[in-house]
């Protein structure tokens, strides 16, 4: 998981003559500002925002957004997201899966950041991760995967004119998964997991002591990659199990934006996505009761840095 934002500061500017693109930066915001309520009623003029080409009757999105958003349902009630930037000249295709630490008990705990791993191992038509990042690499792509506590995602990045090949490589890795190599694959999480370790095997990681001091023995308060006992006893039935259980098309979201035509998008993930099974959404155990006493826990290490 990525940790910590890059900040963007800018100090010392004059206040010098405004430039032609702030200029119009400026005056589209004061245009959102004063079209806001006319388009929650509905009654936003037509040629408002035609510059844009905003259809009117999404207006109020728009002006709240600052891009438009389409939702839409495949068959098998997957939700396909579509955020067309023109100007961009570059896109994204993910995928979200409701399913993470959260979802998992005390002999799953892990299992959902094994599967993510696995995934990236190759399918039917590319039977191996070399032939899968090649395929990737020849769209001019990155690929990009992460396990959160409640969600697990799918990203690549590519260039508009391949969107949907980036859709087909996604959808087949999502069908056909092939599962080989699961000793190597564990032998990369088990260094992930040694990563919050100190030399004596104690957790020093301050974002999973923070959860179990926060959460206790509520799913919450687990580790994302679980322990290396768990994640030794993984077998390829738990991740075929896993999947059949979290995988299915109500439970995902396929969201793609760019410089990108909706109904080409739709008609991709039609074809690469329809086949998946409806399913029902992941069902997580509620957050506990907030504490409100004082938590507090420091851990020596030898390490040669200290993390708050």
């Amino acid at each position: 998981m990525r940790r910590g934002r890059v900040r963007d500061r800018r100090q010392g500017r004059s206040p010098a003559r405004k430039s032609p693109a702030s200029r119009a930066a400026a005056s589209l915001a004061a245009a959102k500002r004063g079209t806001l309520s006319a388009a929650k009623r509905g009654t936003l003029p037509a040629t408002a925002l035609r510059v844009r080409g905003v259809d009117p009757k999404n207006a109020a999105a728009f002006v709240q957004t600052g891009h438009m958003v389409h939702r839409a349902a495949l068959p098998n009630g997957l939700c396909v997201i579509t955020v067309p930037q023109p100007q961009l000249h570059s896109a994204s295709v993910a995928v979200l899966v409701k399913v993470g630490s959260r979802h998992e008990n005390t002999r799953e705990n892990g299992l959902s950041h094994l599967l993510e791993h696995m995934l990236f191992r190759g399918s039917q038509r590319y039977p191996s991760a070399y032939t899968l990042n090649r395929a990737i690499e020849e769209l001019g792509g990155t690929l990009h995967g992460a396990t959160h506590a409640d969600f697990t995602l799918f990203e690549v990045t590519l260039p508009p004119g391949n969107v949907q090949n980036g859709i087909e490589i996604l959808g087949e890795l999502f069908a056909h998964p092939s599962f080989t190599e699961l000793t190597v694959e564990k032998r990369i999480v088990r260094e992930e997991i040694l990563e919050y370790l100190d030399d004596q095997g104690r957790e020093v990681d301050p974002d999973n002591l923070s959860r179990q001091l926060m959460f206790g023995s509520h799913p919450l308060g687990m580790t994302i990659t679980g322990s290396l006992e768990n994640v030794e006893a993984f077998e390829v039935r738990d991740l075929h199990a896993h999947m059949r259980r979290h995988y299915v098309a109500s439970n995902m979201v396929l969201c793609v934006a760019g410089a990108v035509d909706e109904r080409a998008v739709l008609r991709s993930a039609l074809a690469h996505f329809g086949g998946l099974p409806t399913g029902a959404p992941s069902v997580a155990l509620p957050a506990p009761p907030h504490r409100s006493s004082d938590r507090l826990r420091a851990v020596a290490s030898q390490g040669s840095q200290t993390d708050v």
